[in-house]
């Protein structure tokens, strides 16, 4: 029981990286297409679906993570796949911040 807590608590932590990776990832975005010189109602456009397309990611993410780490705990490899979510993450903001202040 206690290592199912741990898992949704490990899950809890991957969702907030989720989260932190939409965010980042659409400032990049928005950077992107302002060096382009697109109008102001096409940024609009790209912001906003931008945030729904990548919303829908984050959200696909986070359930197969749930899923991911519950069969985890089960298989007893909970702290490896951990590891390997948190390091694709962390690699999704350090391209994403990489990116945003490479265009500056």
């Amino acid at each position: 029981m206690a290592r199912y807590v741990l898992g949704y608590l490990l899950w809890g932590i991957s969702t907030a990286l989720a989260v932190l990776d939409v965010l980042v990832s659409r400032g990049m975005l928005m950077r992107l297409f302002s060096i382009t010189g697109a109008g102001r109602w096409v940024l609009g456009a790209i912001d906003r679906f931008g945030v729904f397309i990548l919303g829908l990611i984050g959200f696909a993410f986070v359930l197969y993570c749930e899923y991911y780490y519950r069969e985890g705990v089960r298989r007893r490899v909970l702290g490896r796949r951990f590891a390997r979510v948190t390091a694709v993450e962390v690699a999704v903001l350090v391209v994403a911040y990489l990116v945003s202040l490479i265009i500056r």
